[in-house]
């Protein structure tokens, strides 16, 4: 009798240990990082926001935090994504024990404009731009969901835009009213520094980086990054 394992579930098995490598890797790596204070320069959130992303900005928070500033900056160049770990960044901003100061520096776009809304004081540079809209499901196919699952998806995708409406509203200069309009009906509300200030989007306007600065932030980041002491191989 036969009992070798069939190839494909040797590949599945494979790929498996595979991925439960790798997630205990990222487990490792951020906890040196949690536990190694940050340089006395911003976090820098500039990828997609997914459960990655978010549990990196949460791990180099609170490295920042162990160098007990009297602030914490934060720059944001992302195109947005992941509701539930945005919301994630935006509880760890919340909750940080100092003021904020978030600088949009290129796109902050979806999640990420929503995640600028959560910081004690919001910047925006003259080469940004800001984009709101209202969240919607990613490769969901409809047509294979029942009726009542199909109005529960629904049901959930319009409370969670009312909450998003509301924490925008309650923040910028203009009335929920026009914030529903400009959602509803424009779908996608894009922002250059002048109006984003104008509708409050923004308390202020920063400067861009010159080229010296940002030559000494990377020889900062080039001498974090060693003393992180993260090995070669987990």
């Amino acid at each position: 009798m036969d009992n070798a394992v069939p190839d494909h579930q040797v590949q599945i098995q494979k790929d498996q240990d595979d991925q439960d490598k790798a997630e205990q890797d990222l487990s490792k790596e951020l906890e040196i990082i949690r536990n190694t204070p940050l340089p006395n320069l911003p976090i820098v959130l500039d990828n997609p926001i997914d459960e990655n992303s978010s549990a990196l900005f949460k791990a180099e928070l609170d490295g920042e935090l162990l160098n007990k500033p009297d602030k914490i900056t934060i720059v944001i160049d992302s195109p947005g994504g992941d509701v539930v770990s945005g919301r994630k960044i935006i509880r760890a901003i919340e909750g940080a024990p100092v003021p904020t100061d978030c600088i949009s520096d290129g796109m902050t776009a979806s999640m990420a404009f929503y995640i600028l809304q959560s910081c004690t004081i919001r910047e925006m540079t003259k080469r940004s731009f800001l984009m709101a809209h209202h969240a919607a499901f990613q490769d969901l196919e409809l047509s294979q969901l029942s009726e009542i699952d199909a109005k529960n998806y629904w049901g959930y995708l319009h409370s969670l835009n009312n909450a998003l409406e509301e924490q925008t509203a309650n923040r910028m200069k203009v009335s929920l009213k026009f914030i529903k309009h400009k959602l509803e009906f424009e779908q996608q509300w894009w922002m250059n520094w002048k109006e984003a200030l104008k509708v409050g989007a923004v308390d202020k306007i920063a400067p861009i980086p010159n080229e010296k600065d940002k030559a000494k932030i990377k020889q900062i980041m080039d001498d974090y990054i060693k003393k992180l002491k993260i090995p070669d191989k987990l």
